[in-house]
């Protein structure tokens, strides 16, 4: 299969994992939700053990753990933030990641920012802008009030998270077949999400309620998540693949998110945050190319 197709392909199912959660935490919280999500995945992976590599170095197991936490941190924020505002007016924030890789990238990897990387910064934060507003476009201290809100704050902690994690990631999965790595990465992160239970709520009892109200949507959230993630590492991993390209493409999801999820759960000024999103993806896709 071309590499392109699974890309898009983790573009759709990252769409329909954000969609069908969004879905579940109308009812659910957003600890017990991924609690009972990674333990699900890590079970359907298991069966398929006897066809996979499991020996890593200790390094690499490093490597994949600090990742995961990242990842798992990245995650609770965002699902949080997806809990409380409206689909469509979370799934653009995603698009932020690209710009603090990019600022890592520049302090720890010694890259440059060019012209073009940098117009997609500024496209970004103005679709960001964007985004929160409906009228009186240019009055911004009027707007100041719109950004008061913690779950906006909790979607670009997240994205800084996730660029931190990619960069990462650029070492960690080098020499790791992606089935390998998804495997070790989402024992870590359920574990992370058991853990959290366990200090912050209550144990067992929540987990086991979590399930109870999660219900059978469990099991697609846990396979959109396994395999948006199996399809773009296994893109990554092919030699015609530039992931130049490969980026930019997965950003579409937020674009599919809006547009899909914000006329499922019938989000306000919909047709202003498909405009928002669409500024966003073409930031985020001038940043990464």
């Amino acid at each position: 299969m071309e590499w392109f197709i699974l890309v898009l392909m983790s573009a759709v199912l990252i769409s329909a994992y954000e969609i069908i959660s969004k879905k579940v935490l109308k009812r659910e919280h957003s600890t017990e939700l991924l609690c009972a999500t990674f333990i699900i995945a890590v079970v359907l992976q298991s069966f398929f053990i006897p066809w996979m590599n499991l020996q890593v170095t200790l390094s690499q197991l490093f490597l994949i753990t600090m990742r995961a936490m990242l990842v798992a941190t990245a995650l609770l924020l965002f699902t949080r933030s997806m809990k409380h505002m409206e689909i469509s007016s979370f799934a653009p924030m995603k698009n932020l990641a690209p710009v603090f890789l990019l600022f890592l990238s520049v302090i720890f990897l010694g890259e440059k920012a060019n012209l073009i990387q940098i117009l997609g910064i500024f496209l970004i934060i103005f679709g960001a802008y964007f985004l929160q507003i409906h009228d009186h476009y240019l009055d911004f201290f009027r707007h100041l009030k719109n950004f008061n809100n913690k779950y906006i704050y909790y979607a670009v902690v997240g994205a800084a998270l996730f660029g931190v994690a990619a960069v990462i990631s650029k070492i960690a999965v080098a020499d790791i077949p992606p089935p390998t790595y998804i495997y070790f990465s989402n024992i870590i992160m359920a574990l992370y999400f058991i853990i959290t239970i366990y200090i912050h709520y209550d144990g067992w009892h929540d987990i086991k309620f979590g399930f109870r109200k999660t219900g059978w949507w469990v099991f697609p959230i846990a396979i959109t998540f396994l395999l948006a993630d199996l399809t773009y590492f296994t893109a990554v991993a092919m030699p015609a693949a530039m992931i130049s390209l490969i980026l930019p493409i997965r950003r579409m999801a937020a674009l599919f998110t809006t547009i899909a999820g914000g006329r499922m759960f019938h989000d306000h000024y919909l047709f202003h945050k498909i405009a928002s999103a669409v500024v966003m993806v073409f930031g985020a896709a001038l940043i990464i190319i």
